[in-house]
């Protein structure tokens, strides 16, 4: 995963993103033979990216959905609009929706329907659920042409965004319509978007050259590589995400994969722009969030952030819980205290990526509740979290952790490790 570690204004990329792998028990289609699947398929043809051929662009039909708008409309600001990005790549067949919360585009190519059980059932589930408002789509379809998958796409984040709402116990009407409603008591940010003024926006794309192009033209990103990048838009008050199938050695062609991979980066912008402050989150936290989330989707599914041999894994190496208390078990793991001091998550193995997890499990099973409060505390700082030196950003996290959930260094620890041995299977 691309965990971006501080916020730079400007419309600037967040942090160092980095390449990750999939580790799964078995490798049913691999990266290559998934990207031959997707050029036949986008072979054999392309239907008009401005007429949706589901709802024929009626008004109610898009209603039903929750959509605003299929383009264009404006993204980073009103003079750049999403006919300016597809200008700027070439029209890369560049699927646009407008939903409640997101700016949406999605440039991934028609492809299949996963042929694994335990995958196909996913998507069907998630199909149906689109059938729900969206009756003409087949469910049972083998084949996601470049429409169903903006459809499918735009479903998931709208799902992602309800999910960590009621995770946080918020509503859009908790939100100003405004700038700088409510008292100083309880600000609650600039505006709807979970305190944010403008939609969050991410973009898909297929291709590593496209994403590069849109990132160095619209993310002010000065880098050579192409990889996931969470990114600001200071001038408008908005988060944005992009990515492409090619990265995590071109594991997102798998439907599934990509799902996963999506939620997980797209919830740490929601976390980070909560009431409108962009916050630097704590590293173990938020890479914490976005595994849970990810691991929602599918538990033998793990994107990190460096490139691992699969093959040094065994066939349950995807079990994280077996594996966490193992270590703990062994008294073989890093202290609260060591995951508190840990900045340069770039250098993080498999079982820093492990203990992530973990620790952010536990904390939502002791009190979900909680997760509000954590971030209430780093919003209300006076100063903020990513400006704090590092003894602060240390002092920072215990104080935090102690209104949230009431617990000390120790204390964390200790309740932590009866948490996995009592729960977590052998």
């Amino acid at each position: 995963m691309s965990l971006l570690s501080s916020l730079i204004p400007g419309s600037t990329a967040l942090g160092v993103p980095a390449v990750g792998i999939l580790i799964a028990g078995l490798f049913v289609a691999g990266p290559m033979s998934a990207q031959r699947g997707i050029k036949s398929l986008s072979r054999a043809g392309d239907a008009d990216a401005a007429r949706d051929p589901y709802t024929g662009n009626d008004p109610k039909k898009m209603k039903a959905l929750g959509y605003l708008s299929f383009g264009p409309f404006p993204w980073d600001r009103e003079s750049r609009s999403t006919q300016a990005i597809a200008r700027a790549l070439g029209d890369p067949h560049i699927r646009w929706i407008e939903t409640a919360h997101f700016k949406f585009g999605c440039a991934l190519a028609a492809r299949e329907v996963p042929g694994e059980t335990r995958l196909r059932a996913k998507v069907r589930a998630e199909l149906r659920q689109l059938k729900k408002k969206l009756p003409k789509i087949k469910y049972t379809t083998r084949r996601l042409d470049r429409w169903l998958l903006a459809h499918l796409y735009a479903q998931r984040l709208e799902n992602v965004y309800a999910d960590f709402s009621k995770m946080l116990g918020v509503e859009d009407a908790d939100f100003p319509r405004l700038d700088r409603l409510g008292t100083s008591d309880h600000y609650m940010g600039e505006g709807k978007y979970l305190g944010q003024r403008e939609k969050f926006c991410v973009i898909l794309f297929d291709r590593k050259t496209q994403l590069l192009r849109y990132l160095q033209a619209f993310a002010e990103y000065t880098g050579t590589a192409a990889l996931p990048v969470r990114h600001e838009f200071s001038r408008i008050g908005s988060l944005a995400f992009a990515t492409a199938s090619q990265c995590h050695g071109g594991m997102l062609f798998g439907e599934v994969h990509m799902h996963a991979h999506l939620v997980g980066e797209v919830v740490k912008n929601l976390a980070s722009g909560y009431k409108a402050n962009m916050i630097r989150l704590p590293n173990w936290w938020c890479e914490g969030l976005g595994h849970w989330y990810s691991r929602k989707v599918d538990p033998k599914i793990v994107l990190m952030d460096e490139i691992i041999d699969p093959n040094q894994f065994k066939r349950d190496g995807w079990n994280w819980e077996k594996r966490v208390r193992a270590r703990v078990k062994n008294y073989y793991y890093p202290s609260t205290e060591e995951l508190f001091d840990t900045h340069d998550f770039t250098q993080w193995k498999v079982q820093e990526h492990m203990m992530a997890w973990s620790r952010f499990e536990f904390l939502l099973k002791r009190d979900a509740k909680g997760v509000r409060r954590f971030l209430d505390y780093f919003n209300d700082l006076d100063v903020p979290i990513r400006d704090a030196n590092e003894p602060r950003h240390r002092k920072l996290q215990i104080a935090a952790i102690q209104k949230a959930w009431a617990m000390d260094f120790d204390e964390f620890d200790t309740q932590w490790k009866k948490h996995v041995l009592a729960r977590y299977s052998k």
